[in-house]
């Protein structure tokens, strides 16, 4: 974090040090038939007094021409700078009462033309003097207009260039803040997280266990003597019961797959219905 602000402030130095340059490559003398003393620089679109003020009166151009057009406020040139540009037919322009043009009407930017035969001559860059300047020198002023050339100066480029390492590293800032607080609001959040109560641990079910039926002994031989008193057993319930007659040898059960017993030919065996659980055995004797 301490590094990206360092490298903010580091950029913000160069910024202001090749603003600094700027308004010195950037100063250029004002060409020849300027009359800046009797039409000046404008900081914008001429109002209707200042038209008549200055004599002048709007036309439009009948075939393209050029000119040197002093471009406001361009990109690396606090002081402003002449161009060459040429001015297509229709443009509407300012001129005076012999014809000359003076402004650009749309804007308000000086124009001067430029003689038949005839090239725009740079002036190299001149440090301004101390204690005053050109008595033609005017203060800059907003707006943009003109053509694409003063975007290659060296002032011009060297600022887009801080300026765009500029924005990147104030993205680049911006972005560690963010994900510092985010970092920290996650922990935050953890420790202030309710602690959701936790119940004893339910207890084991214990298996269930399903009773072993045993079966009467057989009792072999001759059948006893008479009962006074009937007998009434009932095994169960089983949910499958198989009941097999063997005759002599009496009546065979298994119950569930298990062999239940053979009872006497003197029993009656039975099946009793128990519901969902099943049947009975019913062994009466």
């Amino acid at each position: 974090m301490k590094k990206a602000l360092f490298a903010v402030l580091f950029i913000l130095s160069l910024t202001s040090l090749a603003s600094a340059k700027d308004s010195v490559l950037c100063t250029v003398v004002a060409p020849e038939g300027a009359m800046l003393e009797r039409y000046p620089t404008s900081s914008g679109p001429l109002s209707v007094a200042q038209t008549a003020d200055l004599g002048l009166h709007p036309v439009r151009l009948t075939e393209a021409t050029e000119v040197l057009n002093h471009q406001r406020n361009r990109v690396g040139c606090a002081g402003g700078s002449w161009s060459a540009e040429t001015l297509p037919a229709g443009t509407l322009v300012l001129v005076d009462k012999d014809g000359v043009l003076r402004y650009k009407q749309d804007c308000g930017n000086r124009l001067v033309v430029v003689p038949a035969k005839a090239q725009a001559t740079i002036v190299p860059p001149v440090p301004p003097a101390k204690g005053g300047g050109d008595a033609d020198a005017t203060p800059p002023a907003s707006g943009e207009d003109g053509g694409w050339m003063g975007w290659w100066t060296p002032g011009g480029l060297l600022r887009d260039i801080i300026m765009f390492l500029l924005g990147l590293s104030l993205l680049i800032a911006v972005g560690l803040v963010l994900w510092w607080l985010l970092l920290h609001l996650l922990d935050w959040l953890r420790e202030h997280a309710p602690i959701r109560p936790v119940g004893p641990a339910p207890a084991p079910v214990a298996p269930v266990v399903s009773p072993t039926l045993v079966a009467p002994p057989v009792v072999v031989g001759p059948a006893p003597g008479p009962v006074p008193v009937r007998t009434i057993r009932r095994f169960g319930p089983f949910m499958a019961v198989n009941v097999t007659d063997m005759g002599a040898d009496g009546f065979r059960v298994v119950a569930d797959g298990h062999y239940l017993g053979t009872f006497n030919p003197s029993h009656t065996v039975s099946t009793e219905d128990a519901g969902p659980a099943g049947h009975y055995v019913v062994v009466t004797t």
